[in-house]
């Protein structure tokens, strides 16, 4: 057996593994990307989206894409199979928009001042809008457990019912300066504006495990990717695709 081909399978393998393995997105303010592993924190790969200039603020997947808003509103859309990525629509209303969630088949995207709207993903037109409480300026918006979940600047989280926008429960205090809001693995992720990514039980929102940190800085968005379902079939379609290649 040649090392040549034992070198190729090994390095197939490792595609196979980060293409459906669990990860974690974490978006800069510039438009750097980064592909994390969600349980070392370690980095996996990085890609640039374009626009960052403008400033990005919210991170989210759905339909096999990773949806970025600028800050005023002009979605970027990043295909996270071939990392192709393409402009997509631009939001209603006058931000700068902080987060995005993608859940129940909608985006949803909220301003610093609390303005949540529900996004028809293949228009871009808005399906409805709700205003949440709160007496300071929001940094981070989330999707998980069939609900949304806003984060203030101050570190106040609050779970909203997308149905209606109003708040369920209590709100909990998890760090200050989010700056982007994940949930998944019955966890909540946020990460700090100076790449400080901290995780909390969905339960009883006590810190779970140690923090990670991670390079670079000005995080403006945060999204945790499921391990697909059909782990296989996966698996056979990435080495399919490198094959046909």
């Amino acid at each position: 057996m040649s090392k040549i081909w034992i070198t190729s399978v090994v390095a197939l393998l490792l595609v196979v593994r980060s293409a459906c393995a669990d990860s974690i997105w974490a978006l800069e303010a510039n438009g750097i990307l980064r592909e994390i592993n969600p349980a070392t924190g370690g980095q996996i790969a990085q890609h640039t989206l374009v626009g960052g200039a403008i400033g990005y603020g919210g991170l989210a997947y759905g339909e096999g894409y990773l949806w970025a808003a600028h800050t005023n509103g002009v979605l970027q859309k990043f295909d996270v199979a071939t990392s192709a990525q393409s402009t997509s629509h631009t939001l209603p209303g006058g931000g700068p928009y902080v987060g995005l969630g993608f859940g129940d088949g909608y985006l949803w995207a909220l301003e610093h001042n609390g303005i949540l709207r529900k996004i028809n993903p293949g228009t871009g037109g808005q399906v409805s809008e709700h205003t949440l409480g709160g007496g300071t300026l929001y940094s981070g918006l989330a999707f998980g457990e069939s609900c949304l979940w806003a984060v203030e600047s101050n570190g106040i989280l609050r779970k909203i019912n997308p149905t209606n926008g109003v708040q369920e429960g209590s709100e909990h205090t998890l760090m200050s300066s989010i700056g982007g809001l994940a949930v998944g693995e019955q966890l909540v992720w946020a990460i700090a504006g100076d790449g400080v990514l901290r995780r909390y039980n969905i339960t009883n929102f006590t810190e779970y495990g140690s923090s990670f940190a991670l390079a670079g800085g000005s995080y403006t968005g945060l999204e945790y990717i499921p391990e697909p379902a059909g782990v296989l079939l996966c698996g056979l379609a990435v080495l399919w695709g490198r094959f046909k290649a």
